[in-house]
């Protein structure tokens, strides 16, 4: 389905280690499954995709990220202006959820309004997990982000994952959006809100 018009962009990036299935998470994302001829990410790979919120079209830019050490600096440039952020570590591989804290530091150093969710990717290799779920879930807790575990083999929770992160954002430009509006109150006997676009207080994310 295609739209010529939206009413909102959001740009989110997709970080974490090389091979804990980032471009797999979201090619189930993108195409509803798993990508069957994965080649590692050089660099960066961009992505659009359309979502449905109530009546409005919001545009979802998407930087899918190498996860290998020669890029870092590359993908650090690409921080700016970021309004949410996936963080991926493999539940079988401890080092990737080691350096989720470099991760986790990176984004919230370019902006400390990013909305974040953690996620534990392979649950498909579940008998060979080293990383607790608990564990991972303390880490999103004590940095009050979200949180959730995923397989890119089968595309199980992914989608989820996506539409938790979008509500998470949508909820934060609504209060964003009325404490702007509260302020220009403030500021002015004489205010047309008619040439401001408001937003209902349900974010109902569609994918489309």
């Amino acid at each position: 389905m295609n739209h010529t018009t939206f009413d909102d962009i959001y740009k989110i990036i997709i970080v974490g280690d090389a091979n804990v299935g980032k471009s797999n998470l979201l090619s189930c994302f993108i195409n509803n499954k798993t990508n069957d001829n994965y080649h590692p990410t050089i660099g960066i790979d961009f992505y659009i995709k359309e979502y449905k919120n109530q009546n409005n079209i919001i545009r979802l830019h998407i930087w899918d990220t190498a996860g290998q050490e020669r890029y870092y600096s590359i993908i650090k440039q690409y921080y700016r202006d970021v309004i949410g952020a996936i963080i991926i570590y493999d539940i079988t591989d401890s080092k990737s959820f080691e350096n989720i804290n470099k991760w986790y530091n990176d984004l919230i150093l370019s902006n400390d309004n990013i909305k974040i969710i953690l996620i534990g990717n392979k649950l498909d290799l579940i008998d060979d997990r080293i990383i607790s779920f608990e564990l991972g879930q303390k880490f999103a807790k004590y940095h009050n982000i979200l949180f959730m575990e995923t397989s890119a083999l089968s595309c199980n929770n992914i989608n989820d994952a996506f539409e938790l992160l979008i509500k998470d954002i949508c909820a934060d430009n609504i209060i964003n959006n009325k404490d702007n509006v509260n302020i220009k109150r403030k500021s002015s006997n004489y205010i047309r809100l008619s040439d401001n676009k408001t937003k209902t207080s349900i974010c109902s994310c569609q994918i489309l």
